[in-house]
């Protein structure tokens, strides 16, 4: 039986720290288990009455661990044949592609498909959104899929074979066989999850000394436990493998990063300061130093248990309960081009959302863990009205590039689906093509606001209906939903606020499943429209169960791997010697 776990210690910490020569550091906390699915023989029991003694829980020599402490956990993960033997990568996808059946084996047939007939899928206009989105963000890098990846063979939940024929250990699989590229896709996305951004949000909260207190849990009872970290608007995820308490109080996490093929890397946990580094030197000579540290709010967790909860599909009406209900939830990626971001303003308010001591107003960010430059989740709560948010292309990766591919999409309160698409001028650092204006009061309005200069791609999903045009010169197009999941009026208007293009959509096509495109003809000032078919596909032939390993692949939906930007050079940020973060 799957162990599903979850420890959320207290926030009072009652920390005791002595010298290099002393024999204890004890840390008091409450703990509470939030989920407990186990059956009672199974469940490992909390320490008694809420106590954490680090230096009784923590006793094993390390033996061949490359820390100084004592283990008070250790999975027998061992990079070398447990882990990959290819790092970590970013550039376009191919054979990793995300695809119908990854969307379908995620959220179910049909919420992806608008029609199935002898496995051949007509997909809805937003499911064909989201897969283009996750193929753009993956570009970054493909660390979260590969962390998770490795805990699924190290709990016993896959093996090696399933993935490629003849494999018998990790170290085997090579990234372009089999279903292991697609495999790895398939678990990055389960990082953009609601589910798993919520429990990410809570386990954030965290002392980083918490955060260790769970791993150590989490690696006993073989809970599939990915560790992640942030800074400067990037995010990185690791496979945690062994937890130990060092004589002189710091709490060393060792890890299994992909980055780093075969090697064990640290990061060191200092419980006085509730602090955490990173230093990527102090593992490799031939790396320069380049030191990731942070302190609570900049850690997480999270637990395979999480990962595997049913999710209604973002595009539905259903992806949202509780206290998400009427947000809008904005992911922003540039191909691992950029470190991209968005300027946010609420009334007289600021919010950079690379900075996130800047957050406020309810407003709530999820970096992507992959590399520099995977992208964002921006979550806009309900109750606001008036915000408006300017996208920033942010720091270049590859100071050579000279366009950047930006790609905006906007999952709204009910079942409408907006996303917009520019390619920006490397040397533009001050891009200001359109602002996204949105409120989400009861009746949820939005609209891109384009710039007099400005030229975008625009596209709304709403059920089987998609409207698409290029906006340019100050043109806008507005949205309005009154109830979040009824008949959606779109317009678009000019610089001057004349109606170019007014219609209502209901999400039904009776003429099957169509793009209606906008096209501004010049000479006359009017709109002239056309509708397109969306192209079916066939399932049998797509993706399967990458999780099972029971089929292969032959390429993705969306545009995400047709561009032949970003690079594939099979190394990431701070991999094969280079200088960058990891």
């Amino acid at each position: 039986m799957r162990k599903n776990t979850r420890l959320i210690v207290s926030a009072t910490l009652l920390v005791a720290l002595v010298g290099c020569g002393s024999s204890s550091t004890t840390t008091e906390d409450s703990v509470e288990t939030v989920e407990e699915t186990l059956a009672p023989a199974e469940k490992t029991e909390p320490p008694a009455e809420g106590e954490f003694d680090w230096a009784t829980e923590c006793t094993t020599p390390a033996d061949d661990l490359p820390t100084e402490g004592l283990v008070c956990a250790d999975s027998g993960l061992r990079p070398i044949t447990d882990g990959f033997s290819f790092e970590n990568w970013g550039g376009p996808v191919a054979e990793d592609a995300v695809t119908l059946n990854t969307a379908a084996e995620l959220f179910g047939v049909e919420a992806v498909c608008a029609e199935v007939q002898d496995d051949i899928c007509t997909p809805l206009p937003a499911a064909v959104q989201w897969i283009e989105s996750m193929n753009e963000s993956i570009e970054g890098g493909r660390c979260e899929g590969m962390a998770v990846v490795s805990q699924r063979f190290a709990v016993g939940l896959n093996t090696p074979d399933e993935l490629q024929e003849g494999a018998e250990i990790v170290a085997d699989l090579q990234r372009e066989a089999g279903i292991v590229g697609e495999t790895i896709s398939r678990w990055w996305v389960t990082q953009t999850l609601a589910t798993v951004n919520e429990f990410n949000y809570e386990t954030r909260q965290l002392t980083p000394t918490q955060i260790a207190m769970n791993l150590v849990m989490a690696i006993r009872d073989q809970e599939g436990v990915t560790l992640g970290f942030y800074s400067e608007g990037s995010g990185h995820a690791v496979t945690p493998i062994a937890v130990s308490l060092r004589s002189d109080g710091i709490i060393d996490v060792l890890n299994y990063d992909n980055n780093y093929p075969g090697q064990i890397t640290t990061v060191n946990i200092d419980p006085s300061t509730e602090t955490w580094s990173y230093d990527m030197a102090a593992t490799n000579a031939d790396v320069e130093a380049d030191i990731w540290s942070g302190t609570t709010g900049t850690m997480d967790f999270t637990l395979m248990s999480v990962r595997e909860q049913e999710n209604p599909a973002p595009w539905s009406a259903d992806d949202q309960s509780g206290e998400t209900k009427g947000s809008a939830r904005i992911t922003i990626s540039t191909r691992g081009r950029s470190i991209p971001g968005a300027i946010i303003t609420v009334g007289s308010d600021t919010i950079d959302t690379r900075d996130w001591s800047t957050l406020s107003n309810g407003i709530r960010v999820f970096t992507n863990r992959g590399r520099n430059g995977s992208g964002a989740i921006i979550e806009i709560p309900a109750g606001l009205e008036g915000v408006k948010v300017a996208p920033v292309i942010g720091e270049l990766i590859d100071p050579t590039v000279q366009e950047i591919p930006l790609l905006f999409v906007v999952d709204a309160p009910g079942s409408g689906s907006l996303l917009v698409r520019d390619t920006v001028d490397a040397s533009d650092t001050s891009y200001d093509d359109f602002v996204f204006e949105v409120s989400t009061g009861d009746d949820f309005a939005s609209s891109v606001d384009v710039a007099p200069d400005g030229a975008v791609e625009a596209e709304y999903a709403f059920g089987e209906e998609l409207v698409a045009a290029v906006l340019e010169d100050g043109q806008d197009l507005d949205i309005v939903d009154p109830a979040g999941d009824e008949a959606i009026d779109v317009a678009v208007t000019d610089e001057e606020g004349n109606s170019l293009f007014e219609s209502s959509f209901d999400g039904v096509d009776e003429d099957g499943t169509e793009v209606t495109e906008l096209d501004f003809n010049e000479s006359t000032g009017e709109m002239e429209v056309s509708d397109q078919p969306i192209d079916a596909e066939d399932l049998t032939g797509d993706t399967g169960d990458s999780g099972d390993g029971d089929s292969s692949s032959d390429g993705g939906s969306g545009d995400g791997g047709s561009d032949d930007g970003g690079s594939d050079d099979g190394s990431d940020a701070g991999g094969g010697g280079d200088s960058e973060s990891p």
